[in-house]
């Protein structure tokens, strides 16, 4: 009997993928029963920033987040998307809670052509949309020549 297993590849991508799972699993499991609780941890929204004709649009994923609990600065060309997602039922009744709930804040640098003046913002569907466009004076323009 051959007590050696042959290594291939696939076992240290199985072991691999055991540890990170283990590892996730931890961080989010709460409580000293081992049972799963609410996670209460930061949480950080999905965000899509393109560049567009008149200057840059930015997505943020706000799903489940009240307008209201949202808040958007521009100061020295950082813009900054901050808030809250409140967890807004009784833990004890569900079975299995897998979205994370908390604060958050997510900070970019912008060009410094954006006009900060003009940035505009709207919230459907649980996503947060701002345009910010550039300055008249940065856009390219075409010269004719004489």
């Amino acid at each position: 009997m051959n007590a050696t297993a042959r290594w291939t590849p696939s076992n240290l991508h199985s072991a691999f993928e055991h540890t990170m799972r283990s590892m996730f699993d931890d961080y989010y499991r709460r409580g000293e029963s081992g049972d799963e609780d609410v996670v209460q941890s930061a949480w950080v929204p999905a965000v899509d920033i393109k560049e567009t004709d008149t200057g840059i649009a930015v997505h943020v994923e706000l799903a489940g987040v009240a307008k209201q609990d949202v808040d958007v600065s521009l100061d020295n060309h950082v813009l900054t998307v901050s808030g809250e997602r409140r967890f807004e039922g009784e833990k004890e009744r569900y079975h299995r809670v897998e979205r994370a709930y908390g604060k958050f804040t997510r900070s970019f640098r912008l060009p410094r052509d954006i006009d900060g003046g003009k940035v505009k913002a709207s919230f459907a569907d649980g996503v947060l949309t701002l345009e910010l466009p550039r300055a008249e004076e940065t856009k390219p323009r075409q010269i004719k020549i004489s």
